[in-house]
């Protein structure tokens, strides 16, 4: 509920909390998203295992946690 995904995305095995804005072109991939987050635009989780366990908290079966301070931490 109040999910918005913009254009062009790709979502796939992942879930969005309510109050989630997912941003153009984003690529999600097994993610869990917290309630109240807002995706960049053009944000790739889930095709780079490193990447991922660089900026998200990563489950070694590849999936990902987002949280609000996870994507404050991408646009500083």
């Amino acid at each position: 509920s109040s999910v918005r995904i913009e254009s062009f995305c790709t979502i796939d095995q992942s879930v969005l909390l309510p109050v989630v804005t997912v941003g153009a072109r984003a690529r999600l991939k097994r993610v869990v998203i917290e309630r109240g987050c807002q995706i960049p635009e053009d944000l790739v989780v889930g095709e780079d295992a490193a990447l991922d366990a660089a900026r998200f908290e990563r489950t070694e079966q590849g999936v990902c946690l987002i949280n609000r301070e996870m994507v404050a931490r991408l646009t500083s």
